[in-house]
C-alpha cells in the first residue's frame, strides 16, 4: 500500500472540506416547522378572536338559522335558495380560512353546487328528494379538475386548491339534507327542532370566547340543545318529547363542533372567515337531522 504523507493527507482535507459541505443534505421542513417559520400560530382559539368578529358570527349563525326555519314553512324554493346562499356563503370565505389565494375557483365551484343541489332536489319531488343530488355534486367534482386542466399560471398549488373545493362540497352535501324539510311530513316542526339546536349551541361559543374552548363547552351545547329541541318539539306536536331531546342536542353539538375545528385556522380570523364558519356549521346539520327525522319522526 502507498503510505500518504501528513502534510498532503491535511492538505487533502482541506480540499475536501467544502465539497463534503457543499453535499450536506438538508430535510424539508415539516408542516408544524412551515406554519412556525410562517408566523401561524395552530393554537389559536375562541379567546384568540376579536369580540367583533365573534359577535358577526353568532349575529350570522342565529341569522341563518332563523332564516332557514322561514323558508322551511314558508315554501320548498324559499328554503332551497337560502341553502344555496348558505353554500355561496362558505364558498367566500373558504379558501381564506385555507390560506388559499386566489380563492375565485373555490367560491364559483362551491357556490355553483349549491344552486345544482338546490335544483335537484327541488325538481325530485317529495317522494325521493335526495335522488339527484350526487349526480349534482359529481357535477361540480368533476369541473374541479377541469378548472385546473385548464390553468396557464403554471398549477401552483393545484392539490391545496382541490382538497379544499372538496372540503367546501362535502359542507354542501351535508347541507343538502336541509333542503326537503319544506315537503316532508313533519319536516318543518323537525328543521326548526335542529335549527332551535344551532342556535342555543351558541351559548357554548360564548363559554368558549370567555373561559377557552373546553369538553365543558361541548356538554353544556348538548344540555342547551337537548333542553331547546325537547320544548320547541313538544310545542309543534313530535310524537314522543324525547324526538325533539335527540335532534336538538346532535345539531347543537355538531354545529358547535364545526366552529370549533374552523377557528383553530389562523385564516378564519377574519370577517370572510367567520362568515364562512357559519355558514358552514349551519349546513353541516343538515345530513344529520334528515336521517334522525327519518327515524325517529317516522316520516
Amino acid at each position: 500500500m502507498l503510505a500518504v504523507e501528513p502534510s498532503l493527507e491535511s492538505s487533502l482535507d482541506q480540499a475536501a472540506g467544502p465539497a463534503a459541505e457543499a453535499e450536506t443534505i438538508v430535510l424539508p421542513l415539516t408542516r408544524a416547522e412551515r406554519r412556525r417559520s410562517a408566523g401561524h400560530d395552530a393554537g389559536l382559539s375562541a379567546k384568540d378572536l376579536p369580540l367583533s368578529l365573534l359577535f358577526v358570527r353568532i349575529l350570522m349563525v342565529a341569522a341563518l338559522a332563523g332564516l332557514v326555519v322561514l323558508a322551511g314553512w314558508a315554501h320548498p324554493v324559499a328554503l332551497a335558495a337560502a341553502f344555496a346562499w348558505a353554500c355561496a356563503g362558505v364558498g367566500w370565505g373558504w379558501a381564506q380560512i385555507l390560506d388559499i389565494t386566489p380563492g375565485r375557483r373555490i367560491l364559483g365551484v362551491v357556490a355553483l353546487a349549491g344552486v345544482l343541489v338546490a335544483t335537484a332536489v327541488v325538481i325530485a319531488g317529495k317522494d325521493e328528494p335526495l335522488r339527484l343530488v350526487p349526480i349534482a355534486l359529481a357535477s361540480t367534482v368533476i369541473l374541479t379538475f377541469l378548472l385546473q386542466l385548464v390553468r396557464r399560471d403554471g398549477r401552483a398549488g393545484l392539490t391545496d386548491e382541490v382538497v379544499a373545493t372538496s372540503g367546501g362540497l362535502a359542507f354542501v352535501g351535508l347541507g343538502a339534507g336541509l333542503v326537503p324539510m319544506a315537503v316532508l311530513n313533519s319536516g318543518p316542526e323537525a328543521l326548526t327542532v335542529a335549527m332551535a339546536g344551532v342556535a342555543v349551541s351558541l351559548v357554548a361559543d360564548a363559554i368558549s370566547a370567555r373561559l377557552g374552548p373546553s369538553v365543558w363547552a361541548l356538554v353544556m351545547a348538548a344540555a342547551l340543545g337537548g333542553l331547546a329541541g325537547g320544548t320547541v318539539g313538544g310545542l309543534l306536536g313530535l310524537p314522543v318529547w324525547w324526538h325533539g331531546v335527540a335532534v336538538g342536542a346532535v345539531s347543537a353539538v355538531l354545529s358547535y363542533a364545526v366552529r370549533r375545528l374552523v377557528e383553530v385556522r389562523p385564516g378564519s380570523m377574519s370577517l370572510a372567515g367567520q362568515i364562512a364558519s357559519a355558514c358552514a356549521s349551519v349546513l353541516a346539520v343538515g345530513a344529520l337531522a334528515q336521517v334522525l327525522v327519518r327515524i325517529v319522526v317516522g316520516v
